[in-house]
């Protein structure tokens, strides 16, 4: 019967592990309400769970029976019982608690109530409650035009049983609402299948999708920023046309506001995504919007609130360093290194240190930093090779750049975890890099061409680099190549929201 019962292997006691000290004693506060609970026996499994919250949440089903105070002998269908019937009053207590924080459902339930009961003292009462707390309502997300839907809809029904069909309505608010909220809904779900399908090959059959982008298009919504700042979100994901993400960005500056954070950030994410695009085509034009729209979601707290992923980390300076804020890039690392997860956090200060005085040049300052860790993440450890052989082409460590880029070969051939394409450019760019080392003054021609390969291939690592140093060599007395965007990084990742 001593078999213990913790976390790992019981629900109730997982859910409960989750909780913070506060939230418990919420919950122990709801279990001991006549309200939800008059069976003493759960207040006192769950005032017994309470008190070993600060320690590990761990028992033998023995001692469970005995500080339920039981005399008989241990009976483990009544103890499961129990045990299912505190774990269907946390269930209770988790919805409780949303109920509560959400103001405008439940001056809807109100009206509804009244409305069911007929409470004719209450009609004016009920009325200004549920428009007060619309006004005051923080954000104009769809969720806010569904409460609205609903609100017009209990006014409907409190109003029904008087109604003179010859007065006016409020049944054309309540069409507008729900279409406002079906609409951006809509918008809103058709964006993340358009995403999922450029992810994975899946056809998903939508219901209206072509009605309503024609629908969309004709009629604009201007006066409903909602719908309007989701259907131009869709237009940057189907369309290659600037104009739809220079207005989804007009409509996020103004609008923000009217998104809770979480809906903000994934509408961002999908701004960012659409310049993360257009600049690993090329078109550098976007590296300042890119980081204006992520410089926007800094000040807003919108991310970087809690934790800040690693990648976008990442991709902020290697954008801030293509535009020459080294000041910038500094200050950022500085400012929010502490918000990346620690089990990210050392490399990611690491590597983005390094890549900080990389594109500073400061090549002397820079080995060091480059050959003192060994990152876990391929992707950090590939453009970190990178920046040590350019560091040694550049110091002009000949014979130990030869070494190092045999050993970076096998490093290619023996990481399983590198995408096939992506261990072949990396193999191209050793390549290109050991003709540089045995370039011959008399064999221009070959490089010349080496230069055209390198120009027309997508994808190159560190193309702008290696052109450079072509220019170099076949042109040592004329016009380099501008080399602040010489160090190009790895394409940028996609955001997550």
């Amino acid at each position: 019967m001593n078999i213990l019962i913790n976390s790992s292997n019981n629900k109730l006691l997982s859910i409960l592990d989750s909780f913070s000290k506060v939230e418990l004693n919420r919950l122990k506060k709801f279990v001991e309400s006549p309200y939800f609970n008059a069976n003493q026996e759960i207040i006192r499994l769950n005032q017994y769970i309470y008190t070993k919250f600060d320690k590990e949440l761990s028992f033998t089903k023995e001692e469970l029976w005995i500080a339920l105070g039981k005399e008989e002998v241990y009976n483990s269908l009544k103890l499961r019982k129990l045990f299912s019937d505190l774990l269907k009053l946390v269930e209770q207590f988790l919805a409780q608690e949303v109920y509560e924080e959400n103001k405008l459902l439940k001056a809807n339930y109100l009206l509804k109530s009244v409305s069911n009961k007929d409470l004719k003292k209450l009609y004016s009462t009920s009325l200004s409650n549920a428009y007060r707390t619309s006004e005051k309502a923080p954000y104009r997300e769809s969720e806010y035009f569904l409460y609205q839907y609903q609100r017009e809809k209990n006014i409907y029904e409190l109003k029904n049983s008087d109604l003179d069909r010859n007065t006016e309505s409020n049944v054309n608010q309540i069409v507008n609402y729900l279409d406002y909220f079906y609409l951006a809904e809509k918008m809103r779900y058709l964006c993340e299948i358009i995403v999922r399908e450029n992810i994975i090959s899946m056809d998903y059959q939508i219901l209206f999708r072509d009605e309503i982008v024609a629908h969309l298009k004709k009629y604009k919504y201007d006066e409903v920023p909602l719908v309007s700042i989701y259907y131009h979100m869709y237009l940057t994901l189907t369309e290659d046309d600037d104009k739809n993400y220079f207005k989804l960005k007009h409509l996020l500056e103004k609008h923000i506001g009217i998104f809770p954070n979480y809906e903000a950030r994934e509408i961002y994410t999908s701004a960012i995504n659409y310049c993360s695009k257009k600049i690993n085509n090329g078109q550098d034009e976007f590296l300042p919007e890119f980081l204006q729209l992520n410089e926007s979601l800094l000040a807003r707290n919108i991310i970087a609130k809690n934790e800040l992923s690693p990648w976008r980390f990442k991709n902020i300076i290697t954008v801030a360093l293509k535009l020459g804020k080294f000041d910038w890039a500094n200050n950022f690392i500085s400012n929010y290194k502490n918000k990346i997860p620690e089990r990210y956090k050392e490399n990611a200060i690491t590597f983005n240190k390094a890549q900080v005085l990389f594109w500073q040049k400061k090549y002397e300052e820079l080995l060091p930093l480059l050959l003192q860790v060994d990152y876990e993440d391929f992707t950090y450890a590939l453009n970190s090779k990178i920046f040590t052989v350019v560091t040694y082409f550049e110091l002009k460590e000949t014979e130990t750049l030869y070494s190092y880029l045999d050993s970076f070969r096998t490093y290619l051939s023996r990481k399983k975890s590198i995408p096939e394409k992506r261990k072949k450019r990396h193999q191209k760019f050793i390549s290109y890099v050991k003709i540089l080392l045995k370039f011959n003054h008399t064999k221009k021609y070959d490089l010349a061409n080496l230069r055209n390969e390198i120009s027309s291939t997508r994808g190159t690592v560190s193309k702008e680099w290696l052109l450079e140093k072509i220019d170099q060599l076949l042109y040592p007395n004329g016009t380099q190549r501008n080399s602040s965007t010489a160090y190009s990084n790895e394409q940028y990742n996609q955001e997550q929201s």
